[in-house]
């Protein structure tokens, strides 16, 4: 990136501060967000946007933007900040609802309480699934 870190910075507060869940829904203005999360250099800055971002989670995964799901993995890595709360945002994410989990049983632990983040990555087509046949 061209661009130096406080152009991201200025980025954030001046135009996505507040709205990111909204922008990275979108199918267009999700870019400009990853771009953001790709190139956060300040734990400060990344905090503020996982706050922001945690609880779109399952619907980032829903309207299929990975992208931002992924940048923002990456930027909790990256700056060693929020880290476990990602993981139970995913978790969250990609686990079914403890409606479903009451009717069955996964891998032997009632409610997949036990899973590790590889399986439940795997379950996700289980989950697309579910997520059709409830609609559907």
């Amino acid at each position: 990136t061209v661009a130096p870190p406080s152009a991201f910075v200025s980025m954030y507060t001046k135009g996505m501060r507040g709205k990111l869940g909204e922008l990275s829904l979108h199918p267009v203005a999700n870019y400009p967000v990853q771009k953001l999360l790709a190139n956060l250099r300040d734990r400060g800055l990344a905090q503020l946007c996982f706050d922001e971002l945690k609880e779109h989670t399952k619907e980032l995964f829903r309207r299929n933007r990975l992208g931002v799901i992924w940048r923002l993995c990456e930027a909790c890595g990256r700056l060693k900040t929020r880290q476990r709360e990602m993981m139970k945002a995913l978790r969250s994410a990609l686990l079914p609802s403890s409606d479903d989990n009451a009717k069955e049983t996964k891998n032997g632990n009632e409610g997949g309480g036990n899973m590790t983040m590889i399986e439940i990555l795997m379950s996700y087509g289980d989950y697309e699934y579910q997520q059709t046949r409830q609609e559907g």
